[in-house]
């Protein structure tokens, strides 16, 4: 493992290029999980470990801000080179996963990392205002949080979304029924992350 400053990381325009220029400022509503730029480590592929870089997860575009050394506020510009981000005690995974309607890529929060992986996606979108008709004052537009969702990875297979209790069991299938007597003496709930790891660490153990 290299390990490199935040000066090495504003100096290597393969990561951040000029001040993103976005504005939300209109929107009611925040796009960041969290809107203070914490200081974390960023790992790429290459193994190199850039320390004390002061970052921000943005949930809208689903991408890492950069508070560069001249103050400027910088959205990474190829996350595929990330290995991994630990932001927070959090631990940001750059990652192809399978959402409900095609094969996605993106960044995701590992929750569990045993023989198989669960990963939590966060995101935010945008939801439309309408003006005012007179009567009905004017409903701003907004930036929202969207639920949860959970994804799975068994051994080398891709990560897919598990919002029911037979997704667990097509995720597993190779197990399907020892999962399926423990999720009944369980009483697993599948929208919980305690309890998923619970079945993961048990799917782990057979």
């Amino acid at each position: 493992m290299i390990n490199r400053s935040l000066e090495d990381f504003a100096s290597e325009m393969r990561f951040v290029g000029s001040t993103p220029g976005r504005s939300y400022t209109k929107f009611e509503g925040s796009v960041y999980l969290d809107e203070n730029f914490v200081n974390g480590q960023l790992l790429t592929l290459n193994a190199e470990c850039f320390k004390d870089i002061p970052m921000r997860y943005n949930a809208f575009t689903d991408n890492i801000e950069v508070r560069l050394p001249n103050g400027n506020v910088s959205e990474l510009i190829d996350p595929a080179q990330i290995f991994q981000i630990l932001l927070n005690k959090n631990v940001l995974v750059y990652t192809h996963y399978l959402s409900t309607d095609e094969k996605r890529k993106g960044f995701l929060f590992l929750l569990y990392d045993g023989g198989s992986k669960l990963y939590r996606r966060n995101y935010k979108t945008y939801k439309e205002g309408t003006p005012s008709n007179g009567i009905i004052p004017e409903i701003p537009s907004k930036i929202v949080d969207k639920p949860n969702e959970y994804y799975i990875k068994i051994h080398s297979d891709v990560s897919r979304l598990c919002n029911s209790r037979k997704d667990l069991l097509d995720i597993m299938n190779n197990h399907s029924s020892e999962i399926d007597d423990f999720l009944k003496r369980e009483k697993i709930k599948v929208n919980r992350e305690e309890d998923l790891i619970k079945v993961l660490t048990y799917f782990d153990s057979l």
